[in-house]
């Protein structure tokens, strides 16, 4: 971004600093965002990196300073997901910055971890009114540390300091001119509480599905949680939705961080030996190469899926083992059927598993303390024509003895975490499921719930 993209624009009233925003820089800054995994997170994460590249440019062009930044912003990213705000160092100073959409100047609410954690804790606040509809940036002013400790109320239901405006200095280039004699150092603040590595972990997994982490949890343990990098990190990945794309391209580094298997190793380390996870109807007496025959006439719908749903039963021979594939691959590519979708899917992985147009597979185990029973999370995926995706997605029981909880659902949610479909098992089930498709850019939830517990993961296509 040149400087001469940046419009500056002083009211000569308030001496508060308005900057236009670029279209160009707003559309890079969102594609920038868009892995934080809820809207509400990508706004808040989008309005702090505007500010962030708008005031950054600010400094260099009026204080002569020469910052610039990484390219890697994760770290950045795993803030944003949870607070809002963001740091600049300059020297020995920090600023903080404190993005506000509210157009009524009376207060602001600054988190209190930017006034608690050492590592975060800044010289200076500066607030940052952001009027998208009107596509400006308006710097509201700043205030030091002291200052805002004594003149802010704090909010202890929030864990917010709410700040009268009326404290602000709004001059921003009287900010600059400080910066000539050297702004404050960076206040020295209490230490916080340490947490062993087990405590870390527990409350990751507490708080990996949490819609408000800072607020469920006792706040000491929170500053002390997200203060460590590894750690905000970790929750940050865990909450990332898995993007089916890479799924398809083998990039399966963030649907392993949460605890996802490939199916393969996870029907191997959780479901009994002789399991039939298909549970597939006992077909009747008939040769694979009549079976062939019935595929190719393709005139009897019951009759296909009968077959397609047995044939990983089958021992084929190698001559009729590439016509059964030739004939699969024609199914997939030209039936829109879902049923006979999937059972050709699956019938093509039990004859030759390395073939491109076999299902990618993913499990993970559900532990809802049900009589002590565990059951398993199953989804597998298929590319489709215009970027669509093919969705497959079971809960199973992992034995043969054992059946569903009656009651237990599986719940498809869209990206508004508006209701789109819901499956509940009855009496006597050992699996429920449900096949649907998704176009590229949407984003989807899957959550199985039993009682008051539920685990949930987001995708995103």
């Amino acid at each position: 971004m040149s400087m001469n993209m940046i419009n500056f624009v002083s009211d000569c009233y308030t001496n508060e600093l308005k900057i236009t925003l670029d279209e160009n820089i707003k559309r890079q800054t969102w594609q920038e965002v868009k892995n934080l995994s809820a809207e509400i997170n990508r706004h808040c994460g989008y309005i702090n990196l505007l500010c962030r590249k708008y005031f950054i440019q600010w400094l260099n062009l009026v204080c002569g300073i020469n910052i610039t930044e990484r390219n890697d912003i994760v770290d950045y990213l795993s803030i944003w997901e949870f607070i809002n705000g963001n740091a600049i160092d300059v020297k020995n100073s920090r600023l903080v910055l404190i993005p506000t959409e509210t157009q009524d100047k009376v207060s602001i609410s600054i988190p209190q971890e930017w006034l608690k954690i050492p590592e975060w804790v800044g010289s200076y606040c500066v607030i940052v009114g952001v009027n998208l509809e009107e596509n400006y940036l308006d710097f509201w002013g700043y205030i030091n540390y002291d200052n805002l400790q004594k003149n802010g109320e704090i909010d202890n239901l929030n864990h917010t300091v709410n700040l009268p405006y009326e404290y602000l200095e709004n001059d921003l280039n009287s900010m600059a001119l400080e910066y000539e004699y050297g702004w404050e150092n960076i206040p020295q603040v209490s230490p916080l509480k340490c947490l062993s590595p087990q405590m870390q972990q527990n409350l990751i997994t507490e708080l990996e599905n949490s819609l408000f982490p800072r607020l469920s949890i006792d706040f000491s343990d929170w500053l002390s949680l997200i203060s460590i990098a590894d750690a905000r990190y970790q929750l940050y990945s865990r909450r990332q939705s898995v993007n089916l794309g890479d799924l398809l391209k083998n990039k399966t580094e963030n649907i392993l961080r949460k605890r996802w298997q490939s199916l393969q190793d996870f029907i191997k380390d959780n479901f009994e030996t002789d399991f039939n996870l298909k549970m597939s109807p006992a077909f009747r007496s008939i040769s694979p190469q009549e079976a062939l025959n019935i595929l190719v006439k393709n005139d009897n719908y019951g009759q296909i899926l009968e077959i397609l749903n047995t044939i990983p039963n089958w021992q084929i021979a190698e001559d009729l083992q590439r016509e059964f594939i030739e004939i699969l691959v024609h199914l997939m590519n030209n039936d829109n059927d879902g049923e006979i979708l999937w059972s050709s899917a699956f019938a093509l992985e039990s004859l030759q598993a390395n073939h491109p147009l076999c299902p990618k597979g993913y499990g993970k185990l559900i532990d809802f303390n049900e009589e002590k029973k565990n059951y398993g999370l199953l989804i597998n995926i298929l590319p489709r024509n215009y970027g669509q995706v093919s969705i497959f997605v079971r809960v199973s029981v992992l034995s043969n003895e054992d059946s569903l909880p009656e009651g237990l659902s599986l719940k498809i949610l869209d990206e508004n975490e508006d209701l789109f479909q819901a499956i509940i098992s009855e009496k006597g089930d050992n699996v429920i499921q449900y096949k649907f498709w998704a176009d590229e850019g949407e984003t989807f939830k899957i959550q199985v719930s039993f009682n008051d517990d539920y685990v949930e993961d987001t995708f995103k296509v």
